[in-house]
């Protein structure tokens, strides 16, 4: 772990992050998906889990926005909460930028000489 992140294992910059309103209400929502799927996940910045949580809670605020009647130019800041907290994640997580980078190779399009 580097010196510069706590024993939580968030960094500074996450901790700013945290002060965002969209990371703050996403952190509530993370709360609840993981309630939901019978997870305490106490302080969501916390732990790795509980930041992945935040990240699809961050996920849920955009693809629902336009439902909830959110703006493009809160859209658009709520996208910019989400980048820079996914950047940091995976900086402070190299595992986790793997897995997402594995997830994302493995969810693009069948290669038609893959079907046959």
């Amino acid at each position: 772990m580097n010196q510069a992140e706590d024993v939580l294992g968030a960094s500074p910059r996450m901790h700013d992050l945290a002060q965002r309103p969209a990371i703050q209400r996403a952190m509530q929502t993370a709360k609840v998906i993981a309630a939901n799927d019978g997870v305490d996940i106490g302080d969501p910045m916390a732990s790795l889990q509980g930041q992945h949580y935040i990240k699809m809670a961050l996920d849920d605020a955009l693809n629902t926005a336009q439902q909830q009647g959110i703006g493009k130019i809160e859209q658009g800041a709520i996208q910019s909460a989400k980048t820079a907290f996914v950047k940091e994640l995976e900086r402070q997580n190299p595992a986790y930028a793997a897995a997402r980078n594995s997830f994302r190779d493995m969810s693009g399009p069948v290669n038609q000489l893959q079907v046959g």
